[in-house]
């Protein structure tokens, strides 16, 4: 975590920036290396290595806005084997980003509102598939942009 108004003093100098990096393994006690199981209605998982890389970049104000920002994130498997035999087709090692601007008021001293709207990737296809399961069995020719979440968050401090 980065404030470049720590380096220069001033209500209108605060750049704020973010990073982070998780690695995590991702599965199902009881299922095989190359089974794809469905987690909490998340279709198409498969075990395996997976990580996530986080950033933030801002910028902090002294009004009832006072952060204004953008917020990146990248996703997937370290080795697209892990889908095994529906790994050439489906794309195992496919990367999910995900960009999302995001803002923050200070509404009183003790209230704060967040908000984010976030725009991710998912895979597309030559077809669109009946069933989610159906995309397994598919050909992934790109990616594709959708509107994924709108978030908000309010605060007060008692």
């Amino acid at each position: 975590m980065f404030d470049t108004g720590e380096l220069i003093p001033g209500d209108w100098n605060h750049v704020l920036m973010l990073a982070s990096f998780k690695a995590l393994y991702s599965g199902i006690a009881g299922i095989d290396r190359h089974d794809i199981f469905e987690w909490q209605c998340t279709k198409n998982k498969a075990p395996g290595a997976q990580y996530e890389v986080n950033g933030l970049l801002g910028y902090q104000m002294p009004l009832v806005l006072s952060i204004a920002g953008l917020m990146y994130t990248a996703e997937g498997h370290f080795d697209g084997s892990d889908y095994g035999q529906f790994n050439k087709k489906y794309c195992g090692n496919f990367v999910t980003h995900t960009i999302a601007p995001v803002l923050q008021f200070d509404l009183t001293e003790k209230d704060e509102l967040f908000c984010l709207f976030a725009f991710s990737t998912r895979r597309n296809f030559e077809t669109q598939p009946e069933e989610k399961e159906d995309e397994l069995f598919m050909k992934k020719i790109g990616c594709e942009w959708y509107f994924y979440r709108f978030a908000l968050s309010w605060t007060h401090t008692f």
